[in-house]
């Protein structure tokens, strides 16, 4: 079964999460450093405990959107009715830069949610598989996508809008077919205009 690698796509995203509220916008679109590729594994493959809201403890589609930035993790989890699995900790209870990576198993195949809260609220959350677009994408198309767009204006340029699979309160990362190869294309938006492409890699 194929897994999913987060690509360069959400290396803004990635890099945004771990800022503290003192971070300014325009600080964050100016950082376009590098980082590792982080695998979105299947969920399934760490236990969770349910707290008896949702009988299974999966993340449902519905589930996810119903999930806003703001919440705490006992909001969060009282919507899924799991905990979900603790992948990444930084700082300490009390601390401005305290964060916390949370991952959850999801309904669907190769599909997985990780979901991320600094000072006990929720900062960024990230799904594979839940939503997903049936648009495809050609090479004519993306060339014609320039930094600055409206999300609108590059919706149009490529019939349709894509899966939104990664979010923060001003980043917003699409995903698009590729109907050439199995990887998946990603547009990031930061405060709606369009800042880079990327993809997400499938592997055996």
């Amino acid at each position: 079964m194929k897994k999913l690698v987060f690509s360069t796509a959400l290396v803004l995203s990635l890099g945004l999460v771990g800022c503290s509220e003192k971070t300014t916008n325009e600080e964050a679109q100016k950082d376009e450093k590098p980082i590792a590729e982080i695998p979105i594994e299947e969920a399934s493959n760490k236990e969770t405990s349910s707290l008896g809201v949702n009988e299974d403890g999966k993340v449902t589609e519905e589930e996810y959107k119903q999930i806003k930035f703001g919440m705490t993790p006992e909001e969060v989890f009282n919507i899924i009715g799991s905990e979900g699995t603790v992948v990444s900790k930084s700082g300490t209870d009390g601390d401005s830069h305290n964060t916390v990576i949370y991952k959850f198993e999801t309904e669907g195949d190769s599909s997985s949610s990780e979901m991320t809260f600094v000072r006990d609220k929720l900062s960024y959350k990230a799904q594979i598989g839940l939503e997903t677009s049936e648009i495809e994408k050609n090479l004519e198309q993306l060339n014609k996508l320039e930094k600055g767009m409206s999300k609108g204006r590059v919706f149009e340029i490529l019939g349709g809008k894509g899966a939104l699979i990664a979010e923060s309160e001003f980043l917003e990362i699409y995903s698009y077919n590729n109907p050439i190869s199995d990887a998946v294309v990603t547009l990031s938006f930061i405060e709606g205009k369009f800042k880079s492409t990327g993809e997400l890699k499938g592997s055996m």
